[in-house]
């Protein structure tokens, strides 16, 4: 297991495991891979929150216009198991304190990869660019 929170700043990027508070069944709360949004290391002062994308293995989403696509393989040091979509659309407000202390690191995308999910996000959230073509 890789040392994340709180060892380290939460970073762009990031993607651990955490019990997802915000799924169909949330009184579950079943380990879900989440994409960390919000970079821990600019925030003045610190926040108790950060945003994630929320992460699924179901191939459903695999022609979803607003899911990222990660195969476990494709970069190197990053722990998962299985191909794991992230979701534009699905973003959530969590607290770090409650969801992140103990959760299990499993690496960080790279810079183009973010940025193919900042373009879903901005399609997603109909944003930015997004609005000048309406």
């Amino acid at each position: 297991m890789s040392l994340g929170y709180p060892y380290f700043p939460l970073r762009r990027g990031d993607i651990y495991t955490i019990k997802v508070p915000f799924t169909e069944d949330s009184a579950r709360q079943e380990k879900h891979p989440v994409l960390v949004l919000r970079d821990e290391r600019l925030e003045k002062p610190k926040a108790s929150f950060t945003v994630v994308a929320y992460g699924t293995s179901n191939m459903e989403y695999d022609t979803y216009p607003f899911a990222i696509r990660i195969d476990p393989h494709a970069i190197p040091d990053l722990n998962l198991k299985e191909p794991t979509f992230f979701l534009a659309h699905r973003l959530h407000t969590v607290d770090k304190r409650k969801y992140f202390i103990g959760a299990l690191y499993l690496g960080r995308l790279n810079h183009d990869l973010m940025d193919r999910f900042d373009e879903l996000l901005v399609l997603a959230l109909q944003i930015g660019e997004f609005k000048e073509n309406l």
